[in-house]
């Protein structure tokens, strides 16, 4: 770990967040395209959409590692975890963002040709306007798809009402439970997948209901976040377990195997996520904490992107569809040119955002830090 400007800073996290905002980037140009007839690979190509699907997994299993490994930092230097200033830091990282885009979303973008995705339709995003309003409101987004539909644009957002409803529980439980986080996150986990078994079983015949029931529990993700969450009390209870993750050798063999694995559209039923939540926290920790490791993502480009890698995974929509409606207006069909245009469009409109919007609550958000 590297202490920089009052900071526990961990290296090569921000590339890893880079990494996987652009996977998204990278399904869903070629889901767009699909979208609008042009030339595309997302049919032929299973791999594609679980690209996408997986690097937000990681994310999640990034999110409950750091969480709790700084919340655990910061018992440990001041005795008491802060709740209050957790969530003020967590609401000024995530919120502006989040509501600048639901609320372009039901406004801006629905009147302007050149952001209309096939298959939709101002009146698919207005109707029932006031329950999905209510639900993005209380940052219950990852139930709007289950329960209301697909608001284009803003559909993103729902990892964001994940990430917000494990936030707001997450530093209660490890403030008040000391001595048994391992078994407490352990049965949390369990659990999860435990009744997400059970809604998939035979037990519960289909229908909508089951249905609806099954995507809302499967959108709450909480077995990923507590797969990094687990990983981080164990870091700092200083397990022996922990300590056989943090192997080079080990590292180079699931750096190898994950894309071998993805390619070739391995997965395992039900417990896919969790498998890859497993994989991914070899990754981050041997990255984060093993000086063995050749491998370097530190650099000034690679730690911007990375910074950024909030926007890219908000704004790209909007970039992509921008992008390839363009290159149809002058009959441009090429992946040559839609990929660069599209991943060089999603980076500017998310660094002016970065700088001139973000930027304005993030250095608010510096007021609260615990070390201040």
């Amino acid at each position: 770990m590297i202490k920089s400007s009052d900071k526990y800073y961990l290296p090569n996290l921000h590339g890893l967040r880079f990494i996987a905002a652009f996977l998204i980037i990278i399904q869903h140009i070629e889901q767009v395209k699909y979208l609008f007839g042009i030339s595309s690979n997302w049919i032929e190509y299973s791999f594609l959409p679980q690209i996408g699907e997986l690097a937000v997994v990681f994310f999640f299993v990034l999110s409950g590692f750091l969480i709790t490994h700084l919340l655990i930092k910061e018992e440990k230097e001041n005795g008491v975890i802060g709740i209050k200033k957790f969530y003020i830091r967590r609401f000024l990282r995530i919120a502006p963002l989040y509501f600048l885009i639901v609320a372009i979303a039901f406004t801006v973008l629905l009147y302007f040709n050149i952001f209309h995705i096939p298959g939709s339709s101002p009146d698919s995003t207005s109707n029932n306007l006031w329950g999905k309003l209510l639900f993005y409101a209380l940052f219950l987004s990852n139930a709007v798809m289950p329960v209301f539909g697909v608001v284009p644009y803003a559909a993103p957002t729902w990892s964001i009402g994940t990430e917000e409803q494990f936030y707001l529980i997450w530093p209660v439980l490890i403030k008040r439970i000391r001595r048994r986080r391992i078994q407490l996150i352990s049965s949390v986990i369990g659990v999860y997948i435990l009744i997400k078994l059970l809604l998939y079983s035979p037990l519960f015949t289909e229908s909508e209901w089951v249905n609806k029931t099954l995507n809302i529990w499967n959108a709450f993700k909480i077995d990923c976040l507590g797969i990094g969450a687990l990983v981080a009390v164990l870091l700092a209870e200083n397990k022996q377990l922990i300590k056989r993750f943090l192997n080079i050798k080990l590292f180079y063999l699931t750096a190898f195997l994950i894309p071998v694995l993805v390619l070739s559209g391995f997965e395992i039923p039900y417990l896919n996520q969790d498998f890859y939540s497993i994989l991914f926290t070899v990754i981050i920790l041997n990255l984060a904490l093993n000086n063995g490791i050749k491998i370097s993502l530190e650099n000034k480009i690679l730690n911007y992107l990375g910074k950024i890698s909030y926007g890219l995974y908000l704004y790209h929509m909007i970039a992509v569809v921008f992008t390839i409606k363009l290159c149809l207006a002058f009959e441009i069909y090429s992946s040559w040119v839609i990929y660069p245009l599209s991943i060089l469009m999603s980076i500017l409109v998310s660094s002016i955002s970065f700088e001139y919007f973000e930027g304005h609550f993030l250095g608010l958000k510096k007021k609260f830090d615990f070390r201040e």
